[in-house]
């Protein structure tokens, strides 16, 4: 075919979005002709769209005639972009100086930043766009991009970015920066205002995207959706939360479904949960596959991919391999490397290494987290302690040092939290760089109730940053240094003049003078009566007649009756004497003398006790 044929089907092909034939016709289209520059960017666009990206690569260093050509600078920054290749991009300005004056290779820019986690450097990039792009078609993007890198600067934030605000203008029929905008207000905790804006943002969405094909439609109201969820979960109207999400969770996008499920999951009670079956109802590790992951930022990467690794150690699978991957790609991520070294040792093994290791801080937390779980506070404070005095800089790690106060004030240990406080301070009174707000804001109060010279010189280092709080810490404290004396504030008040007219001085009515005599009489106290105890229970047959010598003691009845004792039954081999035995041995009939008469005082009579002479003659009973 001759090559005026496929520039033809070249440009068909491209019209008509058919990535794969134009990819095959414009490699067709270079072998005839390598140095033809627009059939290798149409083959560059062809493989962006079909997301074949290291390919591109492949292309571009094949073709390394005109690979450097300026007209390819967007379709290569983008391709750098996908990869996270920030080399390439950087190598890119420095081949085309001009390419920091291109609108599209600083949007292309900023989004990878803002997907590296870069967030401050996206937003310089935005906001300058912002001020110097006076085309409305574009400001509306800027406008939308430059509120989800504020969004997500706040939630990377370390204190300094609560009062940031974006400069560009807002569009309130853009269901897009409406709900970027929703994101920012729940970043600064206005759950309320958050969650009116994604409704504004659902009913917009909803209108405008009416005639759109469902499924495109759906993936435009989904995110919506699950926001409004999340931000009713931390509302704590968990109801509202799971119908919403339920209403959802049929979704094949697997981003979403991922989200949705670990949503859900959260609204339950899994305290007592199997993490094994977790892990399985999250369909990890194949929920976050590459496809997945590559369509997230890297700090999002991150987190899924740490909790996805605790997960599964545990479930009780072996990490080793995910963990060192993820070490690789995220060097500062401290759990992951630490459950490597927890699945070599056991927990046994952990502690004799942390005691031997005190510099491996990820370690070391992990076996503090342990000690904490088992209740062993004291061996906690003594993993802390050795962290804190290996390295000096790790009193500016709040895992550490906020940490190591807490367990403090578990153990009452207020003079080793004094003295912790006051070294964390020498510390960060010296630190110019990578101030973190909320954690000197944490010690600037605990000092406060200690040395409040040293607190206030912490506050100091934050006075710029216009927080509310601790500005009026400062405030409160100059005015107390410049209060009015109490005579100059009493100096024109007049009492009797005030007492004439009625005003009566301020004295209490409760306030008694003291007595002058005392009495010589004793006082005596007076003894509290107890209350009379009421019966726990109703008796069951309330017809019964009841008792009424109910308050006489038991032996006082007229109805008792002792038992026998052993005494009286000595006569009678052990049993009862009746009036045939009495007859029989003639008891009666010995006793000589008339028995004194007895009282009868509760209807019983008691018989005299017999006389020396009758107990003689009385038989005895067999041994």
């Amino acid at each position: 075919m001759s090559l005026v044929k496929l520039l033809s089907k070249l440009e068909l092909y491209s019209e008509s979005d058919s990535h794969q034939q134009v990819l095959e016709t414009g490699l067709a289209v270079l072998k005839k002709d390598p140095l033809n520059v627009n059939a290798l960017r149409q083959s560059l666009v062809a493989l962006i769209n079909l997301e074949k990206y290291s390919e591109a690569v492949k292309l571009l260093q094949k073709q390394t005639k005109i690979s450097n050509d300026v007209s390819l600078l967007l379709e290569k920054a983008y391709v750098f972009y996908k990869l996270n290749d920030f080399n390439g991009l950087q190598s890119l300005i420095k081949l085309h100086p001009s390419a920091e004056d291109s609108t599209g290779f600083q949007h292309i820019l900023a989004q990878y930043y803002y997907r590296a986690g870069k967030s401050g450097d996206a937003l310089k990039i935005y906001q300058k766009l912002a001020k110097e792009n006076k085309l409305k078609s574009e400001q509306l993007d800027i406008s939308v991009n430059e509120r989800a890198v504020i969004s997500q600067l706040k939630s990377q934030s370390n204190g300094y970015n609560d009062t940031i605000n974006p400069v560009s203008q807002g569009n309130p029929n853009s269901y897009d920066l409406l709900f970027n905008d929703a994101l920012i207000k729940i970043r600064d905790h206005d759950f309320e205002n958050a969650l009116n804006l994604l409704k504004q943002a659902l009913a917009k969405a909803t209108v405008q995207l009416a005639e759109y094909d469902e499924e495109e439609r759906i993936s435009e109201l989904t995110p919506i959706q699950i926001q409004i969820a999340y931000v009713n979960q931390l509302l704590n109207r968990p109801e509202e939360a799971i119908s919403l999400l339920e209403g959802v969770s049929s979704i094949k996008d697997s981003i979403f479904k991922l989200i949705i499920t670990n949503n859900l999951l959260s609204l339950r009670d899994l305290s007592d949960s199997n993490p094994a079956l977790l892990y399985r109802r999250l369909e990890l590790p194949n929920a976050l596959s590459v496809k997945i992951l590559n369509k997230l930022t890297l700090p999002q990467i991150e987190i899924l991919q740490r909790n996805e690794i605790l997960l599964a150690h545990q479930s009780g699978k072996n990490v080793s391999h995910s963990a060192k991957s993820h070490i690789n790609q995220f060097p500062g991520s401290a759990l992951p490397s630490a459950l490597n070294t927890l699945s070599k040792l056991g927990n046994q093994n952990l502690f004799k290494y942390v005691a031997s290791n005190p510099t491996d801080l990820a370690t070391s937390l992990l076996a503090v987290q342990l000690s904490i779980d088992n209740g062993n506070l004291n061996n906690a404070c003594i993993i802390l302690e050795r962290l804190a005095k290996s390295d000096l800089d790790n009193l500016k790690r709040p895992s550490v040092a906020r940490l190591l106060l807490t367990v403090y004030d578990k153990l009452d240990r207020k003079n080793s939290k004094i003295e912790l406080l006051n070294q964390i301070y020498s510390v960060l009174i010296k630190q110019q760089e990578n101030l973190d707000l909320t954690y000197l804001k944490f010690i600037g109060f605990e000092l406060l109730a200690f040395d409040e010279t040293k607190a206030k010189n912490l506050f100091a280092k934050l006075s710029q940053y216009n927080d509310v709080l601790i500005s009026a810490v400062i405030e409160d404290s100059s005015n107390n240094n410049n209060l009015t004396s109490v005579d100059e504030l009493i100096a024109g008040v007049d009492v009797s003049d005030l007492i004439k007219k009625d005003i009566q001085p301020l004295l209490s009515s409760k306030i008694k003078k003291p007595s002058t005599t005392v009495s010589s009489a004793k006082i005596t106290k007076k003894k509290a009566k107890k209350a009379r105890s009421k019966p726990k229970r109703l008796p069951k047959d309330l017809t019964q007649k009841i008792d009424e010598e109910r308050w006489l003691p038991l032996k006082d009845r007229s109805y008792y009756r002792p038992k026998k004792s052993k005494k009286n039954m000595k006569d009678t081999q052990g049993g009862a004497i009746d009036a045939a035995t009495e007859e029989k041995f003639n008891i009666s009939a010995r006793e000589s003398t008339p028995a004194p008469a007895v009282e009868q005082s509760h209807g019983r009579s008691h018989a005299s006790g017999s006389s020396k002479k009758n107990k003689k003659n009385k038989k005895k009973g067999r041994k």
